[in-house]
This record gives structure tokens, sequence and C-alpha cells, in this order.
């Protein structure tokens, strides 16, 4: 068997999981037991709606996965003209990570020379370092942390580059900004790169303490093509993966490939993940993440891990069968005010942290709308 349990989801008829999302749970991953090629192979003899797989896969950002994954098995059964879209897509996206991989470069080195310390994350370094391959991730943009303190020097010499800033803040506004919100974005105007410059690694729908990753300790520095870049610790980095996707509900498969990949390829003190998690109170958090990329992508941890993690309780199993149950369902289906509000509530494990989210949320969207207005 390879461990994914299609019955998790919900089994009655309007939102039974079709071949077709059977099939993208199996691909959302860089290893392929063969078990797994066999069900895959049998899906496809089956008879699948290509034109609704393609649509899926591009709405989950997996087209890269499906391709690669597809081509490994060369299928005599899949169209000719449906493996031709996703080389296309797949070769695209190799494209344009190369291109943003040379701009992340080009910006650190920018930065390095006014002595401004650069911590890039997610996008390439997440591809390179998860995936082990740029071409299998997708992204939209360049993320990259400085200190708060950094900030305003950074943005000064990112526009005397050339880079262009989509929001123009001075004065006492920009302090107001940089206290209640979390990056400025840039773009190169002569290739339309996306850069997102931030002071704060964790959405602002979470409240944390501000040293959370303030100790230089948590740094190392890793090789992409061949070039050292300073990145977080392996525990830290999988703190902000579980976040980001908690913060955007899951509403994408590739968010929890991201952890289940991230997890199989790095090193993991579980130990020190797991105290710092229930230090910042994000230990549900990280929970339901796991409990996920077991369930639906068959991720192997060790017992004495699991038993660590604790995932057996209560809550934990039912936000992951609302998140399992609307997973596939995203965005058509709009959940909306209502469960939006109780599922951010419940996935913190503190009461004081979770009235803390709810006025920072209210009050940083007002903020942003201001500014939006002005």
């Amino acid at each position: 068997m390879c461990g994914v349990n299609f019955m998790d989801f919900k089994s009655d008829q309007s939102t039974k999981i079709n071949n077709e999302n059977k099939l993208l749970i199996l691909c959302a991953r860089t290893r392929l037991t063969s078990s797994i090629k066999h069900e895959i192979t049998q899906l496809i003899k089956n008879g699948l709606d290509w034109d609704y797989l393609m649509k899926t896969s591009s709405r989950h950002k997996l087209d890269p996965l499906i391709y690669s994954n597809l081509n490994s098995i060369n299928s005599e059964y899949i169209e000719l003209k449906v493996m031709d879209k996703f080389k296309a897509l797949y070769n695209l996206n190799i494209h344009k990570n190369l291109l943003y991989l040379g701009e992340l470069f080009a910006i650190l080195k920018i930065l390095k020379s006014e002595n401004i310390c650069a911590i890039p994350y997610k996008g390439p370094v997440l591809a390179a370092t998860a995936y082990g391959n740029l071409g299998l991730r997708e992204f939209v943009d360049i993320d990259i942390f400085v200190s708060k303190k950094d900030i305003i020097k950074t943005r000064q010499v990112l526009i005397s580059n050339g880079y262009e800033i989509n929001k123009q803040i001075k004065g006492f506004k920009e302090k107001i900004y940089i206290n209640t919100q979390r990056d400025y974005q840039f773009y190169n105007p002569t290739n339309d790169i996306n850069i997102e410059i931030h002071w704060n690694f964790i959405g602002m729908s979470f409240t944390y303490p501000s040293d959370l990753f303030s100790n230089p300790k948590n740094l190392k520095n890793i090789k992409i093509n061949n070039r050292n870049v300073l990145s977080l610790s392996s525990e830290d980095m999988l703190i902000i993966l579980c976040i980001h996707a908690s913060g955007h509900l899951w509403e994408r498969l590739s968010w929890i490939c991201d952890i289940s990949e991230f997890i199989q390829n790095e090193y993991i003190n579980w130990q020190c993940l797991i105290e710092k998690c229930e230090k910042l109170g994000f230990k549900r958090i990280l929970q339901i993440n796991i409990k996920l990329a077991i369930d639906i992508l068959g991720l192997k941890l060790s017992e004495q891990t699991i038993n660590e993690i604790q995932m057996d309780n209560y809550q934990v199993k039912k936000i992951c069968k609302d998140i399992k149950e609307n997973l596939l369902n995203f965005p058509d289906k709009d959940n909306g005010i209502i469960y939006t509000s109780l599922m951010r509530k419940n996935i913190r494990e503190k009461r004081t942290d979770q009235i803390q989210d709810f006025f920072k949320v209210i009050f940083s969207n007002l903020v942003f709308q201001l500014y939006s207005i002005f």
C-alpha cells in the first residue's frame, strides 16, 4: 500500500474523491514507490478527465510534479496532447525559476555590498532544498527577510539600483506601516520579477514573540548552484512552512507537499522543534500540518517522532477532517466568514493567542486598507 487513505476524504457522493484527484494526490511527491506507480497506471487505464486534472493541477500549483511523475511512468494510455501541454508548462517553469534564481543572487549581492544581512526563503531556496530540483516547484516571487532595523535602508538601496516599489511610503506613515505590516513588494521593471522584502516571516494574522528568529545560531549556510546562501535552520523553516499553509487555510495541496518534501530532505531536530512550537503557541499548527502530510501524502515518520508530536487529540483530528473535506473544493466552494473565523481560532491552542490573533487581523487589515486608499 502507498500509505494514502482515500477514505479519509468525505465519502458522500457530492464530495467523494474522484480518480482525477486521486492521481493528483499520488503524484504530489518526488518519490514514487512501485505500488504508487501501479496505482497511477491503473487510474490512467481506467480513463481520466484530463481537462479537469489539468485545471485542478494548475489550481494547486502541481504541474511540474504531475508532468515529472507521469513522464516517469510513460503510459501509452496518456493522451499525447496532454503530455505535450504538461511538458510545455514544465519547461516554462524551469526557465522562469532559473531567471528568478539569477535575480535572487543579484539582489543578495547588492544587499551584501551594503552590509545588509538578507535571508532568502521559500521560492528557489525551497525548490532546491526540499525538492532537490529547481524545476519541480512553482513560485511567483522572491521572498527575502531583512531585519526591521534595515528595512528603510533596504528600500533605498533597491530603488537606487533600479527596482520599483508598489507602495511609496515615507516619514511617520512608513513607521506605522512597518510596525503593523510584514513586507514591501518590489519588482524589476526590466524582467517583471516580483520581490517581497519581509521584516516579519509570519503573516500578520498570528501573534508570536518578537524574538522568534533573532538568534544568529538559528541560521546556516546552504549551497544552491554552488553558491553559498544564508538560510534558516531546518526547524525554523519548517515552522514557517506550517504557518504559511495554515495562514491560507490549506487552500493548496502544494503547501502540504512542501512540508512533506522538506521533512524528507532535511534533518529535523524534533525535540527542539516541538519545544519551540510549544513556547510560541504553534504546536497545534505543527500537529495539523504533519498529520495532513501523513494522511494525504503518506509521509513516513518514526513511531517515536509521531508520539512526540502527539497528533491524536480530538481538536487536531477534527480540524484535519475539515481540511481534507475542503482541500479539493477550493476555490469553487466558499466556506464563508464563520468557517474561516472558527478555523483560525481553533488552530491556535492558547486562548490568549486566539483572542490576540482576532484583533490583530482586524487592526492590520484596517491599516492596510487605509494605506490602499491613501
